[in-house]
């Protein structure tokens, strides 16, 4: 699956399925992840923001330790990078700016768009046509 059906579905899709199908509690917890990727992935951000971002995300991470993790040794492969990293995402914006410029999202689109013009342009070139084909 694409990072562009990943968000869709993170924002826009699985807060409708799994609101029938969690439990109250582990749906709260999913729609507090929702809403701190929401505001992660905005173009522009306030300090107050990036806190609540941080604070989302802590406590996101510390649910799923608990609920998945259990702090067993024996479940360590629940532990995934990608659950850690979310500890961090504050810091990244802190340094980096807003994630929107750098999500995989918006990579993805920018590559979809390129290759599509690529490919308008291989094809204007094979016909002979050098006008009105340079869609950038």
């Amino acid at each position: 699956m694409k990072a562009a059906n990943w968000q869709r579905f993170v924002f826009h899709q699985s807060p409708i399925y799994f609101r029938k199908y969690l439990p109250r509690y582990h749906y709260e917890q999913w729609m507090n992840l929702v809403q701190g990727i929401r505001l992660a992935t905005r173009k522009e951000l306030f300090e107050y923001e990036v806190d609540e971002i941080r604070i989302r995300f802590q406590k996101f991470v510390a649910y799923y330790e608990e609920v998945f993790y259990r702090y067993d040794i024996n479940r360590v492969g629940a532990c995934l990078p990608s659950i850690h990293q979310l500890r961090h995402v504050h810091e990244a914006i802190t340094h980096c700016g807003p994630m929107y410029s750098y999500a995989q999202w918006a990579m993805e689109r920018m590559n979809g768009a390129i290759t599509a013009v690529t490919a308008t342009d291989s094809l204007c070139h094979e016909r002979g046509v050098n006008r009105g084909c340079h869609s950038l």
